[in-house]
């Protein structure tokens, strides 16, 4: 309260302790300015914040004008080389931010900053590390280390400048993310050899599936900047996802989007686990729309793209980084295949090799540093754009069809799976998806429920199949609404496999919805050591939209298979309401109206796929 406002005296005084004790002289109190106003003492001037680390506030004795924009006042700027000079004499770039020119020593390359700063990676368990790094730096190396680097690159012949792409496939627990974030340090706070503008940051992005992954590394390079008495004077500010440098560059945490990796300039960037950048809302594979948005920033920087990974399927651009550098003495970029022991020769070894018994596919890739030659694709990218109809998002309701219904249901928890619904109808020999429903987390399950038997009801749908989850509870709630729920017998895996022939031999006609597809290319078929294949969607991936489909085309197959699936040549109808196919009698008026008798005895609903009844 400032000493012009209107204080009411009459007004009832708030009782405390702290009311009754005496006020120090200068007291900015409501009562204390009342006072003062009244005795005609000159108002007290009002302070302003200090120059702390973090405060918003300029110094009261900062010049007139001169505006804190990022809020960092002046006790964090270094004060070795902070001499708030206008113009840069190496380029004319303008310290417009009066953050200073403090920079790290300019070291030759990351190993002269380890052997400085960090004695402790010096020792022997840390040289295959080492050694990566000067192949990486170009660093020359000696004929162990040659050696070393050969068995790992597939290259007789070792760069001769630093490397702009660099991708590691490393067993687990082998030490990557703390290399990656000691090469993170090194870029972030070495002197520039380019200009930024005005206003303009350069950048170090840490890209990973999603934050708190990230955030592993991030944590790696705080420590690494905290355990530097030369580097940590550059922290103007460290949060948990950005770390703000005194030289106009911050390393920021990134989630595996192609959309928010846009716009940077950037020193360098880093990728971790790019073999499994799921995307959890579209249920894509985005890493190679991610490099793509990623490498522009890097043109005008030339800095590095360095990606670490465990290797997992033979697909994606971990995969392609494989095929494209290993092995290859001319190639721009470089790709470092090792085992965790390789490493870190101090892992049990023991519980390597049991690891390796019991999942010989899955040790390999964990601790082997192998892709797995278990896991293959579902379907490939082509078969799927030849059963998808361009540009129909959903078909309308024929009478002259009969239509099927399939559910997926679920719980509606927050990061829960989504409840799907897929309707569709034979046409010959070509199964059709004419409509597909999916409400995503949070929502009601009854809620959804009678959404969704709306939808059924549209297309005359009176009896749908799906899983068995929550055990009778689907059934139970379906059945309120007229729809009779039938649980599948079969696993999601087996629908999957039965699906497949119809979307290879191109029977089926599928939505051009773009969730199915990402689901559908994001199955993996995996062949266990008994010889069975099973499918499911990857690590991090989405499949309720897929197994819906999946499933409605199985139980079209299933229904069609039924009936035998011979096309009628002669359809007559007696005056009694009879209806007979080549002969033979499968329909009765009165006492099953509306169903058609199988060749097994059962009676189902029947359409004519003519849409022609002939009267006899």
């Amino acid at each position: 309260m400032t000493e012009n406002e209107n204080i009411d005296p009459k007004k009832p005084a708030r009782t405390s302790k702290a009311s009754a004790t005496p006020h120090k002289p200068g007291c900015g109190c409501p009562r204390c300015v009342y006072r003062r106003r009244k005795a005609g003492e000159p108002p007290i001037p009002t302070a302003r914040p200090s120059a702390r680390a973090g405060s918003r506030g300029r110094p009261a004795d900062a010049p007139a004008g001169e505006r804190d924009i990022l809020g960092l006042g002046d006790g964090q700027a270094p004060e070795a080389g902070a001499s708030g000079r206008a113009v840069d004499d190496q380029g004319g770039e303008r310290d417009l931010l009066g953050l200073g020119d403090v920079q790290a020593p300019e070291w030759a390359n990351v190993l002269e900053m380890i052997a400085s700063e960090y004695p402790d990676l010096q020792g022997d368990s840390w040289k295959p590390w080492r050694t990566y790094l000067k192949v990486v730096n170009a660093v020359p190396l000696d004929p162990d280390e040659l050696a070393f680097a050969q068995a790992h690159t597939g290259r007789s012949t070792m760069p001769t400048s630093p490397v702009r792409r660099a991708f590691m496939g490393a067993g687990r627990r082998g030490g990557k993310s703390l290399i990656a974030a000691l090469q993170v340090v090194y870029l972030a706070t070495k002197k520039r050899s380019w200009t930024l503008a005005p206003g303009e940051w350069s950048t170090v992005p840490i890209v990973a599936a999603d934050r708190s992954q990230a955030r592993v590394i991030h944590g790696y390079v705080k420590g690494l900047l905290a355990a530097s008495p030369r580097l940590c004077g550059m922290v103007v500010k460290a949060t948990k996802d950005t770390i703000t440098l005194s030289n106009r560059t911050k390393i920021t945490v990134f989630t595996a989007s192609y959309k928010t990796s846009r716009g940077y300039s950037l020193a360098a960037a880093c990728g971790d686990e790019i073999a499994f950048w799921e995307n959890a809302e579209t249920s894509t594979n985005p890493d190679k729309e991610i490099l793509i948005a990623i490498r522009p920033g890097l043109m005008t920087t030339g800095g590095p793209l360095l990606i670490s990974s465990t290797p997992y399927a033979r697909r994606g651009e971990l995969w392609e980084a494989f095929k494209q550098y290993y092995g290859k003495n001319e190639a721009r970029g470089i790709y470092w295949k090792a085992s965790s022991l390789d490493m870190n020769p101090g892992l049990d070894a023991v519980e390597i090799a049991d690891a390796y018994e019991e999942d010989p596919e899955a040790a390999a890739a964990e601790y082997g540093g192998e892709f797995r030659s278990d896991l293959v694709a579902f379907i490939s990218e082509e078969l799927i754009a030849a059963v998808v109809v361009e540009g129909r998002a959903e078909v309308p309701y024929n009478a002259k069809h009969t239509y099927y219904g399939f559910v997926d249901p679920s719980g509606g928890a927050i990061g829960g799976d989504s409840y799907t619904l897929a309707i569709g109808h034979p046409e010959q020999d070509v199964m059709v998806i004419d409509a597909i429903r999916e409400v995503v987390p949070p929502y009601s399950p009854e809620g959804v429920t009678v959404s969704l038997a709306e939808v059924c009801a549209h297309y005359h749908v009176r009896e749908i199949e799906g899983d068995k989850y929550a055990a009778e509870w689907p059934v139970e709630q379906w059945r309120k609404h007229g729809v009779v729920y039938r649980q599948s017998a079969a696993p999601k895996s087996d629908l999957y496999l039965t699906a497949l022939p119809v979307l290879t031999s191109g029977k089926a006609e599928l939505l051009e919805h773009k969730r199915l597809i990402a689901q559908l290319r994001g199955l993996e078929r995996r062949t266990a050591r008994s010889g069975k294949d099973s499918v499911d969607h990857a690590p991090r991936g989405r499949d309720d939209i897929a197994n819906a489909v999946c499933g409605l085309i199985a139980l079209m197959k299933r229904k069609r298979r039924s009936w035998g699936h011979i096309p009628p040549t002669a359809i007559t109808q007696n005056t009694a309401g009879d209806i007979f196919v080549n002969g033979q009698h499968v329909r009765g008026p009165a006492h099953r109206p509306g169903l058609v008798r199988t060749p097994r005895g059962d009676w189902e609903s029947y359409h004519d796929p003519r849409g022609e009844v002939n009267h006899g």
